[in-house]
């Protein structure tokens, strides 16, 4: 029986040209901030990869009596991937070595690229909350290719082994491939479900086994147009308007996905690889004029260059570096872009595809340009982290007082004073009543008890006690913690205990909308903050955090997210740090609120802010809103953003926050003595 599939010919389709136009398109909108949804152009990628690849297969399996041909289908995808990758590898990495990028992380990225296993990078790195900070990784983007290439090696192998199955046990192979297929798609949306962790969504979102589900509905459908390719015909007037509305409800409901939405992962991302997949299945026996669409179907034929190089020329032409604002800033990048993927077709892919190359030239340009970017990534720079995220230890006893301190404020044990150290004292030093002793075997007079008096003749206060000061903040707190600990140690005037920690605010309960919920961590914080205060006895209790409680929520009982300055959203954190405060205050404690500094709009802004506002518009209405809890605060916004403006000048220190929100170690240490002067005045 023959088992190969006689896939009915697959010849050129502008409309889907025109889908992988609209993809890239999405794709180029979402990293601009203008479509908060556009992420869904790299899903609409992998189903029509799927789709294509699986054609292309099956009639090299057809022509080939049954043999998918690995080697020649491998090479293939090399020369019509690999050239442009390594352009962008080895461009970013002179860029790098030119210093206009710099990250500790960045060989290790560019690595994982050339590699074609940057989404596992990021699934290992757990995508790092100190990743979250500073200009993204110009090779982030690749963790898509590195999906797709994995399929690329991976479903052949897949393909020949149910091909030969079929042909020895004389199964219809479309039917085994399709059923294939279908079962390991929905072991691939379940995975994601299941493996969909708002706190830490990397490993669902970029895993290779939670993505295939994508790609494996493309395969189904190559199958089945393979099979019954349909009839072309023109739309009837009721067909289209059914197709259209069907259209417009599908995006009215994706509008509002982020990559960070339950329902994408619960379901909503295998919906809408179906429904792309539908699309497709319909642009084959229907005509769709608007698909085909001249210019649309050009920047289809580009799309792979255009996903290649527009993350590095987006991060190059950052506001930062240029000065420019939108629209003037997206127009350049959007202009840059194309040209650099429109020349990269054609001097560079199209002639590698199309084996213009002689036949001896291309393997040596091959191995060169892979050599070149190997060589490329290990020259690439190291620096040192620009800031210290390193958490706390929840676990760790309060610090001691200091030495001198403990002693100044000891009572009298009696303890023996020697005559010549009485003596030693300066002429008008206070001398208390002294009572004397002799004891032969301590060589002479002791005096005993003595305590110091005024020339009034009352007692003289002796040393003040230090002053304990705990910080309880997020990440900027923990900067801010750190720096006033270092400048404290060896002083007998201060001591500082560090309670703060990363990616953590007080509001731990309401749904976040914009990012990751609280995790479990930020509740073992939270309710370890009365033991701290019980063990500190502290004098005062900083209070800094900003950004975890910033982002957008869900407040029970009303319609839609809510933000700062809302009503609903301040009734529900006011509700919060009132009960917060109740727990760190206690009798001699007084609980200080520290405004958050203002941050690097340049940087921050790679990506606006969800909530409509500018990062520092959100931040300022925070500010409002903790001034307004009837608490005393300091103003560090106003003494790190001198005119409300952003600056890395802190404290002396040129680049004091390097990575546009947090505070270099130096900075930090620097600023101390201002904040414990603060604390002193309102204490």
């Amino acid at each position: 029986m023959d088992t190969r599939i006689a896939p009915a010919p697959l010849n050129h389709e502008p409309a889907l040209d025109g889908l992988r136009g609209i993809a890239i398109l999405a794709v180029l909108a979402f990293h601009l901030g203008w479509v908060g949804s556009g992420f869904l152009g790299v899903d609409l990628f992998f189903v029509l990869s799927g789709f294509l690849i699986t054609r292309l297969l099956l009639s090299r399996m057809a022509a080939n009596g049954g043999g998918v041909g690995l080697t020649s289908f491998w090479v293939g995808r090399l020369r019509r991937l690999l050239p442009a990758a390594l352009v962008t590898i080895v461009a970013v990495a002179a860029l790098a070595l030119g210093g206009v990028f710099s990250s500790p992380v960045l060989r290790a990225d560019l690595g994982a690229a050339l590699g074609y296993v940057a989404n596992w990078r990021l699934v290992l790195s757990g995508d790092d909350y100190a990743d979250q900070f500073g200009p993204a990784s110009p090779v982030r983007h690749f963790w898509s290719l590195a999906v797709e290439e994995q399929f690329y090696l991976l479903f052949p192998l897949l393909l020949g082994g149910l091909a030969l199955i079929a042909r020895r046990r004389g199964a219809d192979l479309g039917r085994l491939v399709l059923g294939t297929a279908a079962i390991l798609s929905v072991l691939s949306a379940v995975l994601l479900w299941r493996l969909y962790d708002p706190a830490a969504i990397s490993r669902a979102y970029y895993g290779t086994d939670a993505r295939m589900f994508g790609p494996l509905i493309g395969v189904c459908l190559a199958v089945v147009t393979a099979r019954r390719s349909g009839t072309r015909r023109a739309w009837r007037p009721a067909e289209l308007a059914v197709f259209v509305a069907a259209v417009v409800v599908a995006l009215v409901v994706i509008a509002p996905w982020t990559v960070t939405a339950a329902v994408y992962y619960h379901g909503g991302a295998a919906l809408f690889a179906l429904a792309a997949a539908g699309v497709i299945g319909v642009t084959l026996v229907r005509p769709m004029v608007p698909l085909a669409w001249r210019p649309l179907c050009w920047v289809g034929t580009i799309s792979y260059g255009l996903y290649l190089y527009h993350w590095p020329i987006f991060a190059v032409l950052s506001p930062a570096r240029t000065g420019w604002s939108d629209p003037w800033l997206a127009t350049v990048r959007l202009a840059v872009t194309f040209a650099a993927a429109a020349a990269s077709a054609v001097w560079l892919e199209l002639p590698i595809r199309q084996g213009r190359l002689p036949r001896r030239l291309a393997p040596v340009a091959l191995a060169g340009g892979v050599a070149v970017a190997v060589l490329a990534v290990v020259v690439v720079p190291v620096p040192a982290p620009v800031v210290d995220l390193t958490p706390i230890d929840l676990t760790a006893a309060p610090p001691p007082p200091p030495p001198a301190a403990a002693a100044a404020n000891a009572p009298s044990t009696g303890t023996a004073t020697t005559l010549d150290e009485l003596a030693s004292r300066r002429a008008n030093a206070p001398l208390g009543p002294v009572a004397f002793s002799v004891d032969v075997a301590a060589g002479g007079p002791t005096a005993v008890g003595h305590e110091p008096v005024g020339i009034d003749g009352e007692p003289e206060p002796g040393p003040a006690a230090p002053l304990r000061i705990m910080i309880v903040g997020d990440s900027v707190g923990n900067n801010i913690g750190q720096g006033l600990e270092e400048w404290s140690a060896g002083r007998t005037d201060v001591v500082a205990w560090n309670r703060s920690t990363v990616a953590c605010g007080f509001e731990l309960d309401a749904e976040i909308v914009d990012g990751p919920p609280s995790d479990r961590e930020c509740h073992e914080w939270f309710d370890r903050f009365g033991q701290f205060v019980d063990e500190f006895e502290p004098h005062v209790v900083l209070v800094l955090v900003g950004r975890g409680d910033q982002a957008r929520r869900i407040v029970p009982g009303t319609d839609g997210p809510k933000r700062v300055g809302d009503p609903e959203f301040d009734d529900l954190m006011g509700s919060t740090y009132d009960r917060v405060l109740a727990t760190l205050e206690r009798p001699g404690t007084t609980v200080i609120i520290s405004t958050f500094p203002c941050i690097d709009e340049a940087l921050f802004n790679f990506e606006p802010g969800p909530d409509g506002r500018q990062r520092n518009e959100t931040n300022a209405a925070f500010n409002d809103f903790l001034r307004g809890l009837g608490r005393p605060v300091i103003d560090l916004d106003r003494r790190l953003c001198p005119g409300g403006r952003f600056t890395t000048a802190i404290e002396g220190f040129d680049n004091g926050r390097p990575d546009g929100l947090h505070l270099s170690p130096e900075a930090a240490v620097s600023l101390a003595p201002w904040v414990v002067s603060e604390l002193r005045r309102i204490r």
